[in-house]
């Protein structure tokens, strides 16, 4: 078992918050809503120079395999054209993409590099077409994000998809200024 392993021993479940709560609101939404969850979640972080990056391929498999909660998640780094690092996790199953996602935000927490996570992307499908819900590490909310081209969006679905998220209980940015787009998500 690599270090990220030991950090949970082995079997721990992964920390429960405001990003499990939103993740369960939206499976919730997807029935009474335009609003489906994929497959796909993506962690976005300034990678460092040091060990724990070096080797992030291979320890997060051993975390990702070794733990009941994530087993069969599939994940994929992928370096965008902004110098950023996305960990893209890959999983039908919801609770285990979930989970897999807090496992790693948890290790990059208790490896002190928590200032390096910027972002999770959970991709929904809104109004028939991709869109995003963003969870800014920094600001602990979510805020709506639906790219229509390389570097337009869709300001007025946004603003739909954010009062829906509000009025169903996920905490939602509500400076619009800090809706920051992510261009170039990889999936």
């Amino acid at each position: 078992m690599g270090f990220l392993g030991g950090l949970f021993g082995g079997r721990k479940a992964p920390r429960k918050g405001k990003f499990v709560k939103a993740i369960d609101i939206m499976q919730t939404m997807s029935a009474k809503s335009d609003l489906r969850p994929t497959n796909k979640i993506g962690i976005v972080c300034n990678p460092g120079t040091e060990d724990f990056f070096k080797r992030l391929d291979r320890e997060l498999t051993t975390i990702l395999m070794g733990h009941p909660a994530t087993k069969g998640t599939r994940f994929q780094l992928i370096d965008d054209a902004y110098t950023s690092r996305w960990i893209v996790f890959d999983d039908r199953d919801v609770s285990r993409l979930t989970n897999a996602a807090v496992l790693v935000a948890n290790a990059f927490t208790e490896r002190e590099y928590k200032k390096r996570l910027l972002a999770v992307a959970v991709q929904v499908e809104y109004e028939r077409r991709k869109a995003y819900w963003i969870y800014s590490y920094k600001r602990e909310r979510f805020y709506p994000f639906i790219p229509t081209g390389e570097k337009t969006r869709d300001g007025k679905a946004e603003i739909r998809l954010g009062e829906m998220m509000e009025r169903a209980g996920v905490s939602v940015e509500r400076t619009l200024e800090l809706w920051y787009p992510l261009w170039g998500i990889p999936f």
